[in-house]
């Protein structure tokens, strides 16, 4: 036709695209499109240089062939990366995208809009088909992205076969990789492969972009998890292109035992079950080297299980497709089988098991079903198979519970709930969960689900309340189908609260996944709570959250604090995202309390990590004095908030550590809340961490109490005898004091008196209070109480000089001790006729004969004795020898030598057997 204009249509070959046109005249022409061959403005740089212009990596763009023909909007051309002679490249690659447009549109009059290719209906924009194809390919299609939704989806199958030369392993592996936040997190599941050693990410040149040494993590058997942090641009680009392989090297196979590449399916983000394959050798060491996968994702809708297979070094190279049979088995009896067909070039097959019972459906769930590969070959049958379990990664599930998710509406009452959540591989959901201040008694406790049919509606798939009790619930879920372990997998289950004033739902949080960082914390019990209620008054919040905190052998601190709400305050009104601060609230009564800003959130995550801390932070962090504190625009003194313990060694020389808290394998310090900890006591509305010591509120100045294993002690301050004629009572101290030459004879006010404890006097640590310069008092040394035999002094330079009393000498016959709480002895006035009972328990600073008290009993110098020992053996006891010197009891056990006779016997009162022939007696 003269005048017709006919439908363009392009090749894309390499870098040369021919693009056919018809012209007026019908002659056809080819107008050439061409990348630069010399590109001037991109040296060095990596993309795409066409038409002047400069594009990277995987840009898309219409291309420009200038008059007459102008810009060709039905032409799409995208920058790709190729490998040549070694070196990394970028080739255009451009394709016709008339044929992708919608065929019918719901419309009697479709329009044309200027600079689009494709046809639409007024007012109605699309997106051509090709383009949601390409996303669909990248990330999976809408559907599946909104699973998890959690960050991107990777896979990786892993075999000897992607090797060079190729690995005869016995072992195969599956990577799962998520990228988020510009982090790659990974888990590395693996059979046969014996004590892995590293892992390493390489390009397609196999230029190593990232290694990682394998450590034992704790909960994971058969797992590798990661993380790399910061993925540059470049690398990212890589990833995406599927131009990433992931190697695992073991104790065997120093260079790599099995490898693959790194690819994106649309099956990863809704996976719910899934199989490692391995192939049946049968000693064919032809076979070995291969493996694959099994992804499958239960419909919630039907009894449908659609699954996609990944076969990798186990197919010949043919140009034909291959039949291939799937049968799932369990106990050696057949449930289904399916026979479809996979193509040698990318071997991947994909079905349905359709009409899945509900025995089926939970034999799945409870990991007793195996999948196996059958394969047709033309050198003969293979075969791989592999058990079914749910999914397995590194991350961990939590909970956090807020006022904020309740039913019926937000609730202000300030409570939280903390939960963790475990899946095991037959298909148990553990949980422990743990509720902090909620208003009134708790009458509901469920685990729940959106009704599948009405969305307004519940459906309640477990009532925990019966394991719950005093504020915790420990259980499991052990009869969950495999549409909850689905639902648990796609973030659908909460845990709701109901309390007699909220019926309904006072505290509800979602189960979410919890990206694996290597947070060690994570694994050492349950986070540490924040809440509104852990301020005096309570803050009436529906914010909530939990934190994790530790500190590594480098002595810095580690932190992750999670929370719930944050983004909606009182009234729906949204916070900034710098509103909420995650801080480190130090508490000092003597200084006032210090403030660390820690980090802000990023929606609801702060994390990261402090070095340098101060000593005496530290030493605050040992003794539980410091909360983590998230304060808010409203709130900007604190919102939520909690107690943490760190037991560290990092500070002072001096400063207590609760070495039964920390690890002796080089692994962190775990922070852990006071109100968690068994040992610690409960008193005046606080609690407080065992070893502790602090003035308590009915007595700040003349008492001090300590924390011994749940029993509080508290003692009055014992004050000593002074050697002056008129002592002075300073307002914040309990005893009176001697007063200085310059203080002689002039009142001191409340104000000066502060100034010069403080910044002219010594605090110790003992009993947790400020003493004035030149003050003297006991000591008090917990758990003991004050030593009344000792006396320290405030010197010059906030230094205190403790020393033992010494008793003056005595000129009497019977000395005595007038009060059992006296350190020395005195002469009596009159000499008594009954003699007194001295406690055992009392310390005693002279003894005129040196005598030894021991229970009710008394010993003289030099006195040997058999101790009475409740609960120990006649062979220990006659063994343990105590002798008296110098006042002090000593006792020694015993050891026998080995005798070589074959009849032994024990005299009373001796410590060592003898030889019944008289021959090689021990006891010497």
């Amino acid at each position: 036709m003269a005048h017709s204009l006919c439908t363009l249509f392009l090749l894309c070959i390499t870098i040369t695209i021919s693009a056919i046109m018809c012209l007026p005249g019908g002659k056809a022409v080819a107008p050439v499109i061409k990348a630069d061959d010399d590109p001037r403005h991109s040296k060095g740089l990596e993309g795409c240089s066409f038409g002047g212009n400069f594009y990277e990596f995987h840009e898309t763009w219409n291309p420009d062939l200038g008059d007459p023909i102008g810009v060709m909007l039905c032409v799409r051309c995208t920058c790709e990366r190729v490998v040549k002679r070694g070196e990394l490249m970028g080739q255009v690659s451009c394709r016709n995208i008339k044929n992708e447009c919608p065929k019918e549109l719901p419309c009697d009059e479709p329009i044309l809009p200027e600079g689009e290719c494709c046809k639409r209906c007024p007012d109605t924009k699309i997106v051509p088909d090709n383009l949601a194809k390409e996303y669909s390919e990248v990330h999976g299609d809408h559907e599946s992205f909104e699973g998890r939704n959690i960050g991107e989806e990777f896979l990786s199958v892993m075999t000897g076969s992607e090797m060079q030369p190729r690995v005869t392993t016995d072992g195969a592996a599956r990577g799962h990789f998520l990228f988020v936040n510009g982090d790659l997190h990974f888990s590395i599941y693996f059979k046969g492969l014996k004590k892995p050693r590293q892992v390493y990410f390489s390009d397609v040149l196999n230029n190593t972009l990232y290694e990682h040494d394998v450590h034992e993590t704790v909960g994971k058997s058969n797992m590798i998890c990661g993380q790399w942090r910061n993925l540059p641009n470049t690398h990212l680009r890589y990833l995406d292109s599927g131009m990433v392989f992931v190697t695992v090297t073991t104790r065997s196979y120093r260079d790599g035992e099995v490898r693959g590449r790194i690819v994106t399916h649309r099956a990863t983000s809704t996976e719910t079950f899934s199989s490692l394959l391995l192939p049946e050798t049968e000693g064919d060491r032809q076979r070995k080297g291969g493996g694959g996968i099994v992804m499958m994702t239960v419909n919630e809708d039907s009894n449908k299980i659609n699954f996609v297979g990944v076969l990798q070094g186990m197919i010949e190279d043919t140009d034909d497709s291959l039949e291939i049979s799937v049968q799932f088995v369990r106990r050696g009896k057949l449930l289904n089988e399916v026979t479809t067909s996979i193509r040698p070039m990318d071997a991947v097959f994909a079905d349905v098991w359709s009409r899945v019972s509900k025995n089926q459906q939970r034999w799945l769930a409870r990991g007793q079903v195996n999948v196996l590969v059958r394969l047709n070959l033309p050198s003969g049958r293979t075969n791989a198979q592999g058990d079914i379990t749910p999914l397995r990664t590194c991350n961990e599930m939590h909970s956090v519970m807020s006022g904020s998710s309740a039913l019926d509406g937000p609730t202000y009452t300030g409570a939280t709930g903390s939960a963790m959540i475990t899946l095991t591989d037959d298909g148990v959901i553990e949980y422990t969960i743990r509720l902090i201040g909620v208003e009134t008694a708790v009458i509901g406790l469920t685990l729940e689900v959106p009704h599948p049919k009405k969305s307004h509606k519940r459906k309640i798939l477990d009532d925990i309340i019966r394991f719950y009790k005093n504020g915790w619930a420990y259980g499991k879920y052990d009869k969950p189908s495999a549409g909850d372990i689905h639902n648990l997998l796609m973030n659908k289950i909460s845990i709701n609260v109901a309390t007699v004033e909220h019926p309904t739902s006072e505290i509800r949080g979602q189960i979410k996944h919890l990206l694996y960082n290597g947070h060690f914390a994570r694994h050492q019990g349950m986070p540490i709570p924040l809440a509104g209620v852990n301020f005096v008054p309570p803050v009436q919040t529906s914010i909530a959250g939990h934190a994790w905190i530790s500190l590594d052998r480098d002595c810095a601190l580690h932190y992750e604090i999670i929370t719930e709400g944050l983004q909606m305050a009182k009234g729906k009104e949204k916070h900034s995202k710098l509103n909420g601060l995650a801080e480190l609230i130090i508490i000092d009564e003597a200084f006032g309390n210090q403030k660390i800003v820690l980090n802000t959130f990023d929606d609801d995550l702060a994390i990261g990590r402090l070095a340098d801390l101060d000593e005496d932070v530290l030493q605050y962090l040992n003794e539980g004095n410091v909360f983590i504190q998230i304060s808010t625009k409203a709130h900007p003194d604190g919102e939520i908030k909690g107690q943490v313990t760190l037991p560290n060694s990092c500070g002072r020389q001096d400063a207590p550590n609760l070495m039964e808290h920390t690890n002796n394998n080089n692994m962190p310090s775990i922070g852990f809340n006071v109100e968690a900890d068994p040992r610690s006591c409960y008193f005046e509305s606080e609690y407080h961490v065992d070893g502790s010591s602090w003035s308590p509120k009915f007595d700040k100045k003349c008492s001090t109490c300590t924390c011994t294993r749940l029993a509080v002690i508290c003692d009055p301050v014992v004050c000593p005898t002074l050697n002056c004629s008129s002592p002075v009572e300073l307002p914040e101290e309990c005893c009176p004091v001697c007063p200085s030459k310059e203080t002689e004879g002039k009142e001191i006010t409340e104000e000066e008196n502060k100034l010069n404890s403080h910044d002219e006097g010594c605090f110790f640590e003992g009993d947790k209070k400020f003493h004035a310069m030149g003050s003297t008092w006991h000591p008090y040394v917990p758990p003991f109480g004050y030593m009344k035999c000792a006396l320290c002094k405030c010197m010059p330079g906030n230094q205190v000089n403790c020393s033992k009393i010494r008793c003056p000498e005595l000129h009497c016959d019977a000395p005595v001790r007038l009060n059992p709480m006296d350190c020395c002895q005195t002469c009596p006035e009159q000499i008594t006729t009954t003699p007194r009972t001295i406690p055992s328990y009392e310390f005693m600073a002279d003894d005129s004969n040196s005598a030894c008290y021991v229970g009710k009993r008394r010993y003289e110098a030099d006195e040997e004795w058999v101790p009475e020992i409740n609960g120990a053996s006649s062979s220990t006891s006659r063994c343990i020898r105590c002798q008296c010197k110098e006042g002090k009891a000593t006792c020694k056990l015993r050891k026998c030598p080995k005798t070589d006779c074959e009849n032994e016997m024990y005299i009373d009162g001796e410590c060592c057997p003898i030889c019944l022939d008289g021959v090689g007696k021990t006891d010497s």
